[in-house]
């Protein structure tokens, strides 16, 4: 029973405190998400936007009795050294999907059009890349599937930054917890200040 006592007169004392330092709480969870808020409306939305690419191959064939047999497809160009490539070129990032012959180029900033035209600069550059070497297979037993864009360019219309609605509920509850963090250290330094006196 003793021990029921304790553990409640000690969580009336927890709410006693949260009670008394009330203002200072809401004053500090307040000013936090009211930050939050004034940085989302304040800072430059970021788009993003996409292209994938398929790259070419190079179909080896064999002339044998009068009927043409594939032998081997290969890449047009290695598809990691394109990767670096591209990751390189300005504010490009590519990706490769497992097992498939796909580059996926991506881009972001603030002027969706910017975007576009670094998307479409890249795609540009690895087209040219592989029309030229494209030209080394001509006159050999090789049939040559070019590089293509799959499907468009594609550009979010929604922003990918700032997660609005993300950024003011993690301000209100690191507000808040900062400040009921607060409310007990000024608590306890007040105990400390009270024995010691």
């Amino acid at each position: 029973m003793q021990n029921n006592t304790e553990d409640t007169i000690d969580l009336r004392e927890l709410f006693l405190v949260l009670k008394k330092r009330k203002k200072m709480i809401w004053g500090i969870t307040t000013l936090l998400t009211l930050s939050a808020l004034a940085y989302v409306f304040i800072a430059k939305p970021i788009y993003s936007g996409d292209a994938t690419l398929e790259i070419g191959q190079v179909i080896t064939q064999q002339y044998n009795n009068g009927q043409y047999s594939f032998l081997q497809i290969d890449p047009l160009d290695n598809i990691k050294d394109l990767q670096v490539i591209t990751n390189k070129m300005i504010s490009i990032t590519s990706s490769i999907p497992k097992n498939t012959n796909l580059l996926i180029i991506s881009s972001s900033g603030e002027d969706k059009q910017e975007i576009k035209s670094k998307l479409k600069e890249v795609i540009v550059y690895v087209m040219d890349r592989h029309e030229t070497i494209s030209k080394f297979y001509s006159g050999k037993n090789a049939k040559i599937k070019m590089t293509q864009l799959v499907g468009d360019i594609s550009i979010e219309d929604e922003p990918v930054k700032p997660k609005k609605a993300l950024i003011i509920i993690v301000a209100f509850i690191t507000g808040l917890m900062l400040s009921i963090f607060l409310a007990f250290f000024v608590e306890f330094l007040q105990g400390v200040k009270k024995t010691e006196d």
